[in-house]
């Protein structure tokens, strides 16, 4: 049987004003007596506790004037060596343009992949915005790579893939709502490749 102890906050603005500017929904990995972990770092868009948002449409903007990918590097115990207080992933692309949101981090085959949520709210017409799985890469957390995104038309977000191959396939784990879903495939080429993504919602 697992046992949880809790270790505290780890990580927390420096100065936050309330509720303007947070970090969460961390992702760690092990790596020998480091834990890498990425964490999604938003400012809030305006002022929440007074409703003053100037020029703000919830209709096509999102509620984030910051929504990015952070990083920083802990001990096994929780004690912080580092935090970057950098951009990892910011949004760059016209479906992740309003934010790179709760990345997961994979060690697999030698880099490590950030699987995360792109948004596109900021671009999309009013009601037709949608998450989308994104894809990068990293060999040293202080750049990533974009690789692409998970291309069928549902939402889709909550996304992982297995350290290992399974039966010499890449296990990529979805919520396609309100279902998990995995599909697998030989290479991250593939499981980017818009073809392969084809009718997916009618199979």
């Amino acid at each position: 049987m697992l046992k949880l102890h809790r270790l505290g906050i780890a990580l927390q603005p420096a100065d936050p004003q309330p509720y303007t500017v947070a970090k969460f929904n961390a992702d760690m990995t092990l790596a020998g007596d480091v834990v890498h972990m990425v964490y999604r770092y938003t400012e809030w868009r305006g002022d929440p506790s007074t409703g003053l948002r100037a020029g703000f449409d919830p209709a096509t903007q999102s509620n984030y004037a910051v929504d990015e990918t952070r990083y920083a590097r802990l001990t096994p115990t929780g004690a912080v060596l580092f935090d970057s207080q950098r951009t990892l992933l910011a949004p760059s692309e016209p479906w992740d343009v309003s934010g790179c949101q709760d990345a997961r981090v994979i060690p697999f085959e030698g880099a490590y992949y950030l699987i995360y949520c792109g948004w596109d709210k900021d671009a999309a017409p009013a009601g037709q915005d949608r998450a989308r799985v994104g894809i990068a890469r990293t060999d040293d957390f202080i750049t990533a790579e974009k690789l692409g995104f998970v291309g069928h038309y549902a939402w889709d977000k909550d996304a992982f893939i297995f350290p290992q191959r399974i039966g010499g396939k890449i296990a990529f784990v979805h919520r396609v709502s309100p279902n998990i879903q995995i599909d697998y495939f030989d290479s991250f080429e593939e499981l980017l490749d818009l073809r392969n993504w084809a009718d997916y919602q009618c199979h």
